[in-house]
């Protein structure tokens, strides 16, 4: 959207004489624009019929990103340096975009013009933009014999769009001034015009001798041996860059002698893809064209790029071969059948744990690796307890679900069991001496307690239960 700016014009007459009838008549007005050179630009605001203009007020308003005030000019309608003519204020705010005239006669006024400029504003130009001036009150007053006059200002306003800034073209240049190609080889040779900021940038591009090279939007294409220039012409002002060619005989063709697929071994499951590629020597072989074929589309498809899409199972042959049917390669890639997703099994580490046997004599059971610490419980005489670790000529034990210490002189041997056979209760049970429930409770397992199953002996758990052997009922736990 074009950048508008407003000058808003409201015209008030001054009177000396108080209204005693009114009449309406009309007069015309124009604002005029004239460019003015160090980037300015002119509104002249010119009325017709206004030989008894009186005074005027005018308020203007205009875009302040796009300009700035620099001199307000009375006109000739009404001569701001006549004695009888008095300049009230004129005055403007370019922060705003505001400005304010008044001007008004204190006498008669012998060459007040009927037609002229009323006032003229001269702004300095920031940025190029669209401006639109246009009155916003077309009402203008004067006095004549006693009598207010209205004069209705009857001529719209002229819209005025000045002209684009153009930068103009001072030069062109091209990358390269000399180059030397043999017959079929192309080259692309690129232009700068200069300025940057040109308003066109176009150029024609021209070859000197059309049988040797010829040229395209800077393509140069080398036809056949010999010299030639390249010319770029700016079509603005006719600047011109040269580019020097000169042509060698015909382009020495390498043949290929050899092509080999990669990878060589191919093994895919049904919906895989592999990025296929030929290795041909030499490296700088003229004609490297190539086509790929599949012996069974049902089993592996192979598209113009060499990549390979594994359809279905089975085997099926996949060739390269140049263009020129010299050299080809084929590989045998297999297809099998996609496995269906497993979830991966979970392999349990067993750990061990190992097993004392209270020496004769039996043992205190200590709360740490001191002798002088709280006893936690005595222990007879081949009672079994489980042992966690050792501390210096202690042993750290399990007794009961209880965490202890024995003096290790007090445990005459070990024996080592899988805690992988380790049960939950999911009740509170009994421990009875046999696996019985006629046999001796002698102790309680409470409900989400661990015990370590040294084996199963029918419907029961055989345990180590504060250092006795005892069991409980294997239904009645979880692992």
């Amino acid at each position: 959207m074009k950048k508008l700016i407003s000058i808003f014009v409201f015209m008030i007459m001054f009177m000396s004489n108080v209204f005693t009838a009114n009449a309406q008549s009309y007069m015309s007005y124009k604002i005029q624009y004239v460019e003015l050179n160090n980037n300015k630009v002119q509104m002249n605001l010119t009325v017709n019929d206004a030989k008894e203009l009186y005074g005027a007020q005018v308020y203007l308003s205009f875009n302040k990103d796009l300009l700035q005030v620099k001199e307000i000019v009375s006109g000739n309608v009404i001569k701001e340096n006549d004695s009888n003519v008095k300049l009230i204020f004129s005055k403007y705010d370019n922060e705003e975009g505001l400005i304010s005239y008044c001007i008004t006669k204190i006498g008669e006024v012998e060459n007040t013009n009927s037609a002229g400029t009323l006032l003229s504003v001269i702004f300095e130009r920031k940025k190029f933009g669209d401006y639109n001036f246009k009155m916003l009150d077309k009402t203008m007053f004067s006095t004549k014999d006693g009598v207010s006059i209205a004069y209705k200002l009857q001529e719209d306003p002229v819209i005025y769009y000045p002209p684009v800034m153009t930068v103009n073209v001072t030069g062109v240049r091209l990358d390269k001034t000399d180059i030397e190609l043999k017959v079929g080889e192309s080259i692309r040779l690129n232009e700068t015009v200069v300025p940057e900021n040109a308003s066109n940038k176009s150029v024609s591009w021209i070859s000197t001798n059309s049988e040797v090279i010829s040229v395209s939007n800077g393509n140069v294409t080398a036809l056949k041996a010999g010299a030639a220039k390249v010319i770029v012409k700016t079509n603005e002002g006719g600047f011109t860059a040269e580019c020097n060619v000169t042509v060698k005989g015909e382009m020495e063709e390498i043949p290929v002698e050899s092509i080999k697929i990669l990878p060589q071994t191919v093994n895919l499951k049904v919906g895989e893809k592999i990025q296929l590629r030929e290795d041909i020597k030499p490296k700088n072989a003229t004609q490297k064209e190539v086509s790929w074929y599949s012996s069974n589309v049902k089993v592996a498809e192979v598209d113009s790029q060499g990549r390979l899409t594994a359809v279905g199972e089975g085997k099926a042959v996949i060739t390269v071969r140049t263009d020129d049917n010299k050299h080809s390669d084929s590989i045998t890639v297999t297809v099998i059948k996609k496995e269906e997703s497993k979830k991966p099994e979970t392999k349990t580490t067993q750990k061990q744990s190992s097993i004392g046997v209270v020496k004769k004599g039996g043992c205190e059971i200590k709360t740490s690796t001191n002798s002088n610490s709280k006893t936690l419980t005595k222990l007879p005489a081949g009672a079994k307890v489980e042992i966690l670790g050792t501390e210096k000529g202690w042993v750290k034990v399990k007794v009961n679900g209880k965490i202890g210490y024995v003096s290790s002189k007090s445990l005459e041997e070990t024996k080592v069991i899988q805690t992988n056979n380790q049960v939950t209760a999911t009740t509170n049970l009994n421990v009875r001496s046999t696996a019985s429930t006629k046999g001796k409770v002698i102790g309680e397992i409470k409900k989400g307690q661990k015990v370590n199953v040294i084996k199963k002996v029918g419907d029961w758990y055989q345990i180590s239960y504060n250092g006795k052997t005892g069991y409980i009922l294997a239904k009645y736990t979880k692992k």
